[in-house]
């Protein structure tokens, strides 16, 4: 996985002038760790990075936000599933305020989840426009289908997506 996200994320440092990692809480802090990681051993990419928790803590280092000082810096996101992206627009809240810049964001699956219901745009597609960043999955809805379609072990889960799909899902391209 983390280096799924370090190809990826390689793509978008170079091309949003990124310096800076961001992984939210909690499931966010162990993708931007392992992806750092792997950035510098795939690619010699020796980027900072920093996470969140989801309360302050008043003793050791203190604060909310925990590694590399964020102030003044590009970020680029790294979560692991866009529903409909509420955690994302509180990070880049919380990034806003700490004085960093959010540019992209990076998840590992975008559930295609409309923006607003019955609505031709994705969530991920919104988030894009009104936060005025870069967004981009590894995979979205349209992977996973395929390969449940595709794989007989997984074939008696293809209904639910399917179902999924039709209740909550934009169903044409972004």
């Amino acid at each position: 996985m983390a280096n799924c996200y370090a190809a990826k994320a390689r793509e978008i440092i170079e091309a949003e002038q990124i310096d800076c990692l961001f992984g939210p809480a909690y499931k966010g802090i162990p993708f931007v760790t392992a992806t750092a990681s792997a950035l510098f051993n795939n690619y010699a990419v020796n980027i900072p990075w920093a996470f969140d928790r989801k309360e302050a803590k008043d003793h050791g280092e203190g604060g909310r936000l925990v590694g590399a000082d964020i102030r003044g810096k590009r970020i680029l996101l790294i979560d692991d599933v866009l529903t409909a992206g509420t955690a994302v627009r509180n990070s880049i809240k919380l990034l806003k305020e700490a004085g960093a810049e959010p540019k992209a964001l990076l998840v590992a699956l975008d559930r295609k989840e409309w923006a607003v219901e019955n609505s031709q745009k994705t969530a991920l597609t919104t988030l894009a426009e009104e936060q005025n960043i870069f967004t981009a999955a590894l995979l979205d809805l349209d992977d996973l289908l395929n390969f449940a379609a595709e794989n007989r072990a997984l074939t008696e889960y293809l209904e639910k997506l399917q179902n999924y799909r039709r209740k909550y899902a934009v169903t044409v391209a972004k």
